[in-house]
């Protein structure tokens, strides 16, 4: 007997786990038992300790898809293309499913016409350092929100038609940890509908340590001046920045002097470790900074 098609393929891979993996599998595959139509996919790498507990954990219909990669938009985008569900729901090996995630997911996407969906999150905070986290989280939340659903847009819980994220390519590797931004922006252009569904609730477990999130931070940065870079006219039409016109081979002075405006800024407001941070991603570009004040 031929198994049924996936409706719904639940993507996410090891890399930032948080220690929490392996319950994540078990929490999203005891939603799913009763379930044909679900599907667990897990992106990690070839070998070790940890992919082994994952690979025994998982049921027949599920799959483990081997990426070695740092890059989440390279993880994220192996895990699409292994799977023929209708439905893609990204989330990450730190976040796991409330009550009836699953049963309420699946009434929604029946009910709706739209393209893509955000799901709803609350927090788990495990220690002083991880309520911060969670506390930053909402207190930017308002300003994100004022943007438009697009800026909501994050790997907590997003679930796209697989077909629609196949035609709008997928993430965009380059950017990085701003790549789900960059398609929020893409999905939008394309006319596709964007909802909300608020009372499909995941739990985010919030970072511990400071290097989970200067690492998001950092490839963060990196990608939102990659998209800068690139697509310089959707920037200014989402973010209203100011397009600024940069060499194939380089950044230009206005760019060079808006990175260096960012720690500056940040030490305006009194935070010098983000400063620190911030002028690490600036320094290389000090010279450019300083000659376009000669050449612009």
């Amino acid at each position: 007997m031929q198994a049924a098609t996936p409706s719904i393929a639940i993507i996410f891979p090891l890399h930032d786990d948080r220690g929490l993996a392996s319950q994540a599998v078990a929490a999203w595959k005891e939603q799913c038992q009763h379930d044909p139509t679900c599907q667990i996919i897990v992106v990690g790498q070839k070998s070790g300790r940890r992919p082994a507990v994952i690979r025994q954990q998982l049921g027949p219909r599920d799959r483990f898809v081997c990426c070695d990669s740092r890059n989440e938009a390279e993880l994220y985008n192996a895990g699409a293309r292994a799977t023929e569900a209708q439905w893609l729901l990204f989330t990450e090996s730190h976040v796991l499913p409330t009550a009836e995630t699953i049963h309420k997911l699946k009434q929604r996407l029946q009910e709706t016409t739209a393209a893509a969906a955000v799901l709803g999150s609350s927090h788990l905070a495990r220690s002083r350092f991880s309520a911060v986290d969670a506390a930053l989280h909402e207190c930017e939340s308002p300003s994100m929100q004022s943007l438009g659903l697009w800026r909501c847009v994050g790997l907590r819980g997003f679930v796209v038609r697989r077909d629609v994220f196949g035609q709008l390519g997928g993430f965009t590797t380059r950017y990085f940890r701003f790549a789900e931004t960059a398609f929020a922006i893409h999905l939008t252009e394309s006319g596709d509908r964007l909802v909300a569904f608020d009372d499909v609730v995941v739990q985010h477990v919030d970072s511990d340590s400071l290097a989970e999130i200067f690492f998001a931070m950092k490839f963060g940065r990196l990608g939102a001046c990659r998209f800068h870079h690139d697509e310089p006219m959707l920037a200014q039409k989402y973010f209203g920045c100011p397009i600024a016109t940069v060499p194939p081979g380089g950044i230009d002075g206005s760019l060079a002097r808006w990175l260096w405006r960012q720690p500056l800024e940040a030490l305006r407001e009194g935070k010098l470790r983000a400063a620190l941070r911030l002028t690490r991603f600036a320094l290389p570009t000090v010279w450019t900074a300083l000659a376009g004040d000669f050449v612009d």
